[in-house]
């Protein structure tokens, strides 16, 4: 888990490192943002879907029971809720910013997705 945090860490400093880069100086449109805090939302709904009545390993999310259920909805629905708030506000003041919004609510909804197919394939 360290060794994957260190990687994302690593390949977003190249990412704001580079100077110049064409196709990071053109711009982003909202559509983009739009459909990047779609694709967090999908995952979010793929993972609260699997999680559903299963024993939950993240004490925040669990329920009395220790199951995942309206608790750790309410509350994956608020972060996520958040999130794509930040994101669209950031992205709609700071326009040279909305490209890191989609890569960042990306990132996040491909680990959503993941955390969801893993609860699927348990």
């Amino acid at each position: 888990m360290k060794l994957c945090g260190l990687l994302l860490l690593i390949g977003c400093s190249c990412l704001v490192a580079q100077d110049k880069v064409s196709w990071f100086d053109e711009p982003v449109g909202m559509k983009s943002v739009i459909v990047a805090n779609g694709a967090m939302w999908a995952g979010a709904a793929v993972d609260a879907g699997s999680s559903c009545g299963q024993i939950e390993g993240n004490g925040l999310l669990a329920g009395r029971d220790g199951k995942f259920g309206a608790k750790g909805l309410g509350i994956k629905i608020g972060i996520n809720g958040g999130v794509t708030v930040v994101t669209v506000v950031v992205a709609k003041k700071w326009p040279r910013l909305r490209r890191a919004m989609v890569v960042v609510n990306g990132i996040v909804g491909g680990a959503q997705m993941g955390a969801g197919i893993s609860n699927l394939v348990r």
